[in-house]
């Protein structure tokens, strides 16, 4: 490699690790594209999933293109449609609720944790029907909008 192309190399990774500084110590931003993991209580991989989370007004997000993946054993729980729904407030506190539909509240996701460093980490319960509960830690990583 050319010394042009290692110094672009070493530019970019500067203003990276700059711009990732700044978004340690700026207000949280929940906009963009989010993938989750869910680990059992052994930190092996329960489950995951997708969305987009847009702050709306006060704490309320929106939450669309909701999807899990490494669906596993939650088939049996999540079969129909869900519901999402979501709070994040300016200081990082963070709650997550999916549901199934129909029958409304049947099954219940929750996660509660905080937001740091562009990720979301904290606690997450399943309950429900027989075979539908669980709990654990998770992660969620952000991608924000380019």
């Amino acid at each position: 490699m050319n010394r042009a192309g290692i110094a672009a190399l070493v530019g970019i990774s500067l203003l990276m690790a700059a711009l990732m500084a700044a978004c340690g110590s700026s207000p949280q931003n929940i906009n963009g594209n989010w993938n989750a993991v869910l680990f059992n209580p052994d930190q092996s991989t329960a489950f995951g999933f997708v969305t987009n989370l847009n702050q709306a007004s006060g704490s309320t997000v929106n939450v669309s293109s909701f999807g899990f993946d490494n669906f596993g054993t939650l088939t049996q729980c999540f079969a129909n449609s869900t519901g999402q729904s979501a709070t994040f407030m300016a200081t990082g506190a963070f709650t997550m609720t999916i549901t199934t539909l129909f029958p409304t509240g049947q099954n219940v996701l929750t996660l509660t944790g905080t937001g740091a460093n562009g990720g979301i980490g904290g606690t997450w319960s399943l309950t429900g029907l027989t075979g539908c509960s669980g709990s654990g830690t998770f992660t969620m990583n952000g991608h924000p909008p380019v």
